[in-house]
């Protein structure tokens, strides 16, 4: 059976249901996967086909899998792709160097990143700090700035969502920045329980389904752990506010994908059409215009009062569910979001 892996640039809702596809196609004693018409590969763009083709593997493992068409995929070669959905072509993930331009798809042994911030008297999260910094500046092409300490903080916080609540023994990175057009694509993949079985933890939630999940963890505050005790004084130095400021700062010009169980949003301005996709846990896609730096940071302020005037509303809900989300995250003049 020929089956067509889709490419990015055209139609990405395609490829971000690509899992879901997978999972509907008839049983057969070999598949042919057909690379030949993507032509560009992004970091979200790896993660998602790749995380699909591995569960592809994982769900038939006695049918044979050939690939074909793809040796024009150089680059997705050179920082891991093949090989990270078990295919012997290319380099490993992490066996690229890296530069200030890419980070390579790696994955990352929550237990050796735990047992390694112990050795080194850290939190888990002062450790991923680091990395975090290191990929904001990639994603800005500048060193230093508002912007990049608060992406800092956003990716922190996402990569801290997959340590401490997902359950995930592992997770996927890798991040591009593409001098022609200065933007900045970084995607982070986990195979955990997924946002949804997260935020059942918290009481004060209520969601049903995976997209309920999806618009609630896009509220400052929401965190399945995060309601237990909360420092009115200092509302930033509390999780819960990761996804929500990745958020706002891809809507100036970039894009933000979220992708969990078997419901995603790509948001792109105040247009977030739903995908209807199968993920074995939970995937972040954000895009930034690098060109628009000085823009994000006169919004930061702006950003920072609505992240604090909806965190009241959410404060102030009982059992807060979609339908309050859905209002608080409708669309504005001057944020375009939902």
């Amino acid at each position: 059976m020929l089956i067509e892996i889709p490419e990015w640039q055209n139609d990405p809702l395609k490829a971000l249901e690509f899992g879901a596809h997978l999972r509907s196609v008839e049983q057969a004693s070999i598949y042919k996967f057909d690379f030949g018409k993507v032509a560009f590969a992004t970091p979200g763009w790896m993660l998602v086909i790749g995380d699909a083709l591995r569960e592809f593997r994982g769900a038939r493992p006695d049918a044979k899998r050939q690939a074909i068409n793809y040796r024009h995929l150089g680059y997705a070669a050179h920082v891991g792709f093949f090989q990270y959905f078990g295919m012997e072509y290319g380099q490993a993930p992490s066996e690229a160097a890296g530069s200030n331009t890419y980070v390579p798809i790696s994955e990352v042994d929550v237990s050796q990143l735990r047992a390694s911030a112990s050795d080194k008297f850290l939190q888990v999260g002062e450790l991923i700090e680091e990395d975090a910094q290191q990929l904001a500046q990639i994603l800005t092409q500048t060193q230093d700035g508002e912007v990049v300490k608060t992406l800092t903080y956003s990716i922190r916080e996402i990569v801290r969502n997959v340590v401490e609540h997902s359950g995930s023994t592992t997770y996927a990175i890798s991040a591009q920045y593409w001098p022609a057009n200065r933007c900045a694509e970084l995607a982070v993949s986990d195979s955990g329980c997924g946002i949804l079985a997260s935020l059942k933890e918290n009481p004060r939630l209520r969601a049903e389904t995976d997209l309920d999940a999806l618009k609630l963890s896009l509220l400052p505050g929401i965190s399945s752990k995060a309601w237990r005790r909360r420092k009115a004084s200092d509302v930033w130095a509390n999780s819960g506010y990761g996804l929500f400021m990745t958020q706002r700062l891809c809507s100036l010009g970039g894009e933000f994908t979220l992708l969990s169980g078997r419901a995603g949003m790509r948001i792109v301005g105040s247009e977030a059409p739903t995908v209807q996709c199968i993920v074995p846990g939970t995937t972040v896609i954000l895009r930034i215009d690098a060109g628009r730096v000085a823009s994000l940071t006169k919004r930061l302020a702006e950003f920072h009062q609505e992240g604090a005037r909806l965190a009241k509303a959410v404060g102030g809900a009982n059992r807060l569910g979609p339908s309050l989300a859905s209002q608080v995250l409708r669309p504005t003049a001057k944020t375009d979001f939902l």
